[in-house]
């Protein structure tokens, strides 16, 4: 939510000459006075968030809170503060509670008549519900940096993706487009004369094919480049993803799907309603009777 407004509105810090260069920045995600001050920072737009009672009233303060918390920030690093808490505070339950709050998550009642067998059918039902999730905790970690860099502009626009490249994935090749003497050098006779018989046979003069097959050896962007890219395009689709699931959570299974909407009650919705949060209970409630009439009447 932070990164998104501060993107819409222009709340940028520019690195002036004498401030952190991109591998610099790099290195400040490991000192732990700049990961204090960070968090700090974010606590302060947490209550921001839980105190504004309307979209408007957040509205009307965020600009006086980011000049207020942000600024003096700016200041003091010649940086934003990074808006993924991740890259400044390790936490393993941050996973286990976006994964309940989410609805990837099954839960199986267990009573003393409940056999094993039914338990292990019941976990490779939620299993295959919940499905294989690519982790990539690295690769995540690396696209979450690069967002944060990219925030801030440079001479020529938002800081380079090669630079990116180089200080957060280490990259040592692959920084920059091949010349056309390069792209013609790695081009075997075969495939140079199979991609020119193929752009003729689409109609194209034989000069304006040759323009074609040496555009297309050379591609459209430096390898290093169109990797960073992929990266910030997967870290957005997760991050909609997320944010979709947290409105419409998964119903995996009826027992986690009701204790996923009984937290969201509890964690998700301000003020919290009592009358919704017993509601839910209750659902959890009659689902665990039910279940227990339903395996006792098996065994």
């Amino acid at each position: 939510m932070l990164w998104t407004v501060l993107q819409s509105r222009s709340v940028t810090a520019k690195r002036k000459r004498s401030g952190p260069t991109i591998p610099q920045m790099v290195a400040l995600l490991d000192n732990e006075e700049f990961r204090s001050d960070t968090i700090a920072v974010l606590e302060q737009f947490r209550l921001l968030n839980e105190t504004a009672l309307t979209q408007e009233e957040w509205d009307d303060r965020f600009e006086a809170h980011a000049i207020e918390h942000i600024g003096p920030f700016i200041k003091k690093w010649g940086v934003l503060p990074p808006t993924d808490r991740e890259l400044v505070e390790d936490d393993p339950r941050n996973e286990v509670v976006n994964s309940i709050l989410t609805g990837r998550w099954g839960v199986i009642p267990v009573f003393p008549w409940t056999s094993e067998s039914e338990i292990k059918k019941q976990a490779a039902r939620i299993r295959r519900a919940i499905g294989k999730i690519h982790k990539d905790a690295e690769g995540r970690r690396r696209a979450m940096i690069a967002q944060w860099i990219r925030m801030h502009p440079s001479r020529h626009g938002l800081a380079p993706r090669a630079e990116i490249a180089a200080a957060v994935w280490q990259c040592r090749k692959g920084l920059r487009r091949p010349t056309r003497a390069q792209a013609i050098r790695n081009l075997s006779l075969e495939e140079e004369e199979r991609l020119l018989k193929h752009y003729i046979g689409l109609g194209l003069s034989h000069g304006e094919a040759t323009r074609r097959v040496y555009k297309r050896v050379r591609g459209s962007e430096a390898h290093g480049v169109r990797m960073v890219r992929a990266a910030e395009a997967r870290r957005a689709k997760e991050y909609h993803e997320f944010h979709r699931s947290l409105e419409s959570p998964r119903q995996l299974d009826e027992a986690g799907y009701y204790l996923t909407m009984l937290f969201h009650e509890i964690f998700l919705t301000d003020p919290i309603n009592t009358a919704d949060v017993i509601l839910q209970a209750e659902r959890f409630r009659d689902h665990l009777l039910r279940t227990s009439v339903r395996i006792r009447g098996r065994t």
